[in-house]
């Protein structure tokens, strides 16, 4: 998917939201989480570790920087979710 692909389904998912979005994990964003409070976007582990590969790094320098920096990091109420998943 890409990022105008995942704004569109975003503005028609839930029109005037603002949703924080990861750069460069595209492929990995599975949909947003829909309950009461802040709109926030999920994401695959396993789709977000291999497109970190895909961009350069060894699969253990992605599962190291997925953690620290994308899982790791806390933006407030706007985090994404991370999920694994049986199939991707």
């Amino acid at each position: 998917m890409t990022r105008d692909e995942i704004d569109n389904f975003i503005e028609e998912t839930i029109p005037g939201e603002d949703v924080l979005v990861a750069d460069g994990l595209e492929s990995a964003f599975l949909g947003i989480e829909c309950r009461e409070g802040t709109p926030r976007a999920v994401y695959s582990v396993e789709l977000a570790i291999a497109a970190l590969n895909k961009q350069g790094m060894t699969h253990e320098e992605a599962t190291e920087y997925f953690w620290f920096n994308c899982a790791g990091a806390s933006v407030g109420d706007q985090t994404p979710v991370w999920v694994n998943c049986i199939e991707y």
